[in-house]
């Protein structure tokens, strides 16, 4: 049963990851233009993951146990991992090359672009299609937790509100991604209701 120690030990289990596909894996990697496949779909992968493991605190901290089970899970894993296919729409090219060599992010790796419509829907499903409300919640806790991970690398782009990148310290960075699912669960939950950890299995 899910009770608040195993939410934490979830949130621990998150920063080891973190950690480790961060500052481990990279180094081990071959470099080189053959391996440069591998460590993108390493780096996918990651955000794939990351995102997934969003969903499952997500889903057990808000009221959000109807679309918590492996298919809704898997759901968030590729909605974390399929934002990277803009690179390759703004190279118009499906080289691996040319996608990562642009001289500027893609349009949705603009925090402000997705933030803020999928934060509109998330508000408007919740008072005209309640049960539709976790589709723009997913897909706006996939979306930020990977421009959070970008973010210490690269800093956020908040495009157009500002030409720059907001710099994002590594700590801030940790902190950010254990902090999003409860800022996210409050966007979900009625006013009434407090912000609750559920009886629910992590598996």
């Amino acid at each position: 049963m899910m009770k608040p120690a195993h939410v934490g030990l979830a949130s621990a289990a998150l920063v080891a990851f973190l950690l480790l596909a961060d500052n481990f894996a990279p180094p081990v990697l071959p470099r080189g233009p053959s391996p440069a496949l591998l460590r993108a779909l390493v780096d996918s992968g990651a955000h794939a993951l990351t995102a997934g493991w969003q969903w499952l605190l997500l889903s057990r901290i808000a009221p959000l146990e109807r679309v918590s089970g492996p298919p809704y899970l898997l759901l968030a894993c590729v909605l974390g991992s399929v934002l990277d296919a803009d690179h390759f729409i703004a190279a118009r090219s499906l080289s691996l090359k040319a996608a990562v060599s642009q001289p500027q992010r893609p349009l949705l790796h603009a925090t402000p672009i997705v933030a803020i419509p999928l934060l509109a829907l998330v508000l408007i499903a919740s008072r005209m299609r309640p049960r539709l409300q976790w589709l723009p919640c997913m897909a706006l806790a996939a979306w930020l937790s990977h421009h959070v991970r970008d973010a210490y690398r690269r800093g956020l782009w908040l495009w157009p509100l500002s030409h720059g990148s907001l710099p994002v310290p590594y700590p801030a960075y940790l902190a950010l991604e254990l902090a999003l699912p409860w800022l996210l669960a409050r966007l979900v939950r009625p006013p009434s209701q407090p912000l609750r950890v559920t009886a629910t299995s992590i598996v």
